[in-house]
């Protein structure tokens, strides 16, 4: 995941602050899992309470807060600055990111309201499966992030 994101940050990064900034906090997200993933080997065996686990549910929810609310809300506003209206492909993998998001919330959900004691085991298999959600979501954001910046690329060159 993170050897991905770093090609995927030379690929797309420094093209425009607002992808920058997506780019940034996936990041961080991955940082924070992959310590999540390290916390679930060493304690598989044990108990802990969700204190343990909430900095990273933390940085999940900003991350899709983020991601909803202020990027696609400014981008948005970005295209219709320039009349430009999403593709159906653009408008297919929105509709996708909402599914993963869904699914990122349940985990969010189920560990935020978490009062008796976590088994390690539980969130070893809980955190692998998450780990395929954000695989997939990185996916198709990174497919988004493409077509967006090839919209804006294209206006540019029939504008000038």
């Amino acid at each position: 995941m993170q050897r991905k994101f770093e090609q995927t940050q030379k690929q797309l990064g420094g093209n425009n602050p607002i992808m920058d900034q997506w780019l940034h906090d996936r990041g961080k997200l991955i940082k924070n899992y992959c310590d999540l993933v390290q916390f679930s080997i060493i304690h598989i065996d044990g108990f802990f309470t969700n204190k343990e686990i909430l900095p990273f549910c933390d940085n999940l929810i900003d991350y899709l807060s983020t991601g909803h609310f202020k990027l696609y809300n400014r981008l948005m506003n970005d295209w219709d600055k320039i009349g430009y209206t999403p593709t159906q492909e653009m408008n297919l993998h929105y509709c996708a990111l909402k599914e993963t998001t869904d699914k990122l919330l349940t985990f969010y959900d189920a560990y935020l309201n978490k009062i008796e004691d976590i088994k390690g085991s539980e969130l070893a298999n809980d955190v692998e499966k998450l780990g395929k959600e954000l695989e997939q979501r990185f996916d198709i954001e990174d497919c988004l992030i493409k077509l967006i910046l090839e919209t804006f690329a294209s206006y540019q060159k029939t504008s000038s």
